[in-house]
């Protein structure tokens, strides 16, 4: 796959192909890992692994606690 690199502002720009960007799940704004050595340049998609339910409730100290709400005395049919 051959590609121009072209002006962009005061920087330079390669566009990525369409097929390139979709085997490796890239969408507008995805974060990208640009490497680049003595002759060879690497970008490389950083994927920021989703956190599990498990992983966030480890999270919940007493400091980063809501206190209780108080909503008043119930009215209708409310079960708490």
């Amino acid at each position: 796959m051959t590609t121009k690199v072209q002006k962009w502002g005061n920087s330079l720009a390669v566009r990525l192909p369409k097929e390139a960007v979709e085997s490796v799940g890239l969408r507008q704004g995805s974060a990208v890992s640009i490497i680049h050595g003595t002759d060879l340049i690497t970008i490389k998609p950083v994927f920021k692994p989703k956190e599990k339910l498990v992983q966030m409730v480890r999270k919940i100290t007493k400091k980063n606690r809501h206190a209780l709400i108080d909503w008043g005395v119930l009215v209708g049919k409310e079960i708490w």
